[in-house]
């Protein structure tokens, strides 16, 4: 099942938290479950820090499991607004956090880099669950930054697109990029060295993992690029988590293939790196 019921009951009842998983000893199926139990216990804890009651989490995750189902996707949004499904079947108080102010998407370019790191970070989180991972520049993206009116009309969570167009959506729904940006940079002559400049165009900072040191001032909304065999662009994430003290320890939200379970996923860092990595990191 999607959402292990097992795994949350270990994780409520008895405080112990879910082990993360390493990408070698498991397969991209348990990897998504891992990842839809922690976005469920994640909602869940946040509404009930005290403990949730027994019986609405049974019916929560029997519900969001059968909608998997039909639509194999479980995003942060959907975990919500199904829980408060249930509160109000079992005629419990609602919890569900009050909705940010509407806005129009990317009505403005957040103000300094703390500001910018926390709309990429937000809209990144809301897309957990989401996509289905493919090497190299996609369809699904091209068609969308060539739409009318992307911002109106968000690719859809089922598209098929690679681990850096997932940070680009993330960064234009953000206000960090603008659409016109996103199709100069296809349409140039070399888009990955465009793609390249546009996540970097602030400056970066970079790390090699044959270097034992491993102090860094990554931030919560910093992209991360791993570069290897000459692709600065081999793997893109954000960084969800600080560690000053070991980049490793860092949490990130990744969109890749076996190691992240093909969907838009939260991963150790340390588990997307080789020891020879070099690897960028950069705030929009």
């Amino acid at each position: 099942m999607p959402i292990i019921a097992d795994d949350v009951d270990i994780a409520l009842l008895y405080g112990q938290p879910l082990r993360r998983l390493t990408p070698s000893m498991s397969n991209p199926n348990q990897i998504r479950d891992r990842e839809h139990t922690t976005i469920f216990l994640e909602e869940i804890q946040l509404r009930y820090p005290a403990g949730a009651p027994a019986h609405l989490v049974t019916a929560a995750i029997n519900a969001i499991n059968a909608m998997y189902a039909i639509n194999p996707r479980i995003n942060p949004a959907l975990v919500r607004a199904e829980i408060s499904n249930q509160e109000i079947g079992l005629m419990l108080p609602g919890t569900a956090p009050p909705a940010p102010p509407a806005a129009a998407a990317a009505a403005a370019v957040p103000v300094g880099a703390p500001a910018r790191r926390a709309a990429l970070l937000e809209r990144m989180q809301s897309r957990r669950g989401a996509y289905t991972w493919k090497e190299g520049r996609s369809a699904a993206f091209t068609a969308w930054i060539g739409g009318a009116t992307p911002l109106l009309n968000p690719i859809s969570d089922n598209a098929t697109i690679n681990c850096w167009e997932a940070v680009l959506v993330a960064a234009a729904e953000g206000g960090l990029v603008t659409i016109a940006q996103l199709v100069h940079a296809y349409g140039a002559a070399n888009p990955d060295a465009a793609v390249y400049n546009l996540l970097t165009h602030g400056g970066t900072q970079q790390l090699n993992c044959a270097n034992p040191a491993r102090a860094n001032n990554i931030q919560p909304g910093d992209v991360i690029m791993v570069e290897n065999v000459g692709q600065n662009l081999h793997h893109v994430m954000v960084a969800l988590t600080a560690n000053p003290a070991d980049y490793g320890l860092i949490e990130v939200l990744s969109l890749w293939g076996t190691h992240g379970g093909f969907i838009l996923s939260r991963a150790a860092l340390s588990y997307m790196l080789l020891p020879i990595t070099v690897f960028r990191y950069s705030t929009l």
